[in-house]
């Protein structure tokens, strides 16, 4: 497996055989459709989903966009022993509560991330969760500049969810990464997007650590 020539879309060095596997599938069935069925909407359109982020007062080159679900954290029922337990009201005001697991490693990745890129969470979840995991990984709003939620995605007429880096006002689509389990969320930018391996709550797991080095690099 050392030697694949695609062994660098899993970035901890002692990912079994299986999981690597299943993973190299997961991201080809994500990669055909993108190439065979789908057609990147007209500027026109995507003029109107554009969002004007905000800008902190001074802007890195770089943007790194990062989903959220089975990337950085991964959402549980009560009664799966989540780490935390989380309180959000959802769109019509009615409060709810999930449990949360946060991927290993993540907050260091964060920390790090934030000297080198201005980070966006791009999610295909709602804006009220979005808000309430961010303000769980972040609390003190350091690292995170901003969400980009369901509502800016491009829905497929079969329910796929595509984040559209376009959309992103006053960020540069050349100098931006999508961070993202699912490849075709990436579909219109297959060069900008890094497929990372899905995580539920293996407590080993050590692919952002390895991701952090392969950022800082990339970005130097």
């Amino acid at each position: 497996m050392i030697h694949h020539p695609f062994r660098h879309l899993i970035f901890s060095p002692t990912i079994s055989q299986l999981v690597f596997n299943r993973h190299l599938q997961l991201q080809y069935n994500g990669l055909k459709y993108a190439s065979k069925c789908l057609k990147p909407p007209s500027e026109r359109f995507v003029a109107t989903k554009k969002v004007d982020l905000y800008s902190p007062p001074k802007p890195k080159p770089h943007t790194l966009f990062l989903d959220l679900d089975e990337t950085l954290i991964h959402t549980c029922e009560l009664n799966q022993n989540p780490q935390s337990v989380i309180s959000q009201a959802d769109e019509r005001g009615y409060v709810e509560q999930f449990g949360i697991n946060v991927r290993p490693f993540c907050r260091e990745f964060l920390q790090r991330l934030t000297n080198f890129y201005d980070i966006y969470a791009f999610t295909a979840s709602t804006l009220p969760y979005a808000t309430a995991v961010v303000k769980h990984l972040d609390p003190k709003g350091e690292w995170f500049k901003g969400i980009l939620h369901r509502g800016n995605c491009m829905e497929t007429r079969n329910g796929y969810y595509i984040k559209d880096l376009r959309i992103a006002g006053g960020r540069d689509p050349a100098k931006a990464l999508i961070v993202d389990n699912l490849s075709h969320s990436f579909a219109f930018h297959i060069p900008n997007g890094i497929p990372i391996l899905e995580w539920h709550d293996d407590q080993a797991d050590t692919e952002l650590k390895f991701l952090m080095s392969y950022l800082i690099d990339a970005v130097q």
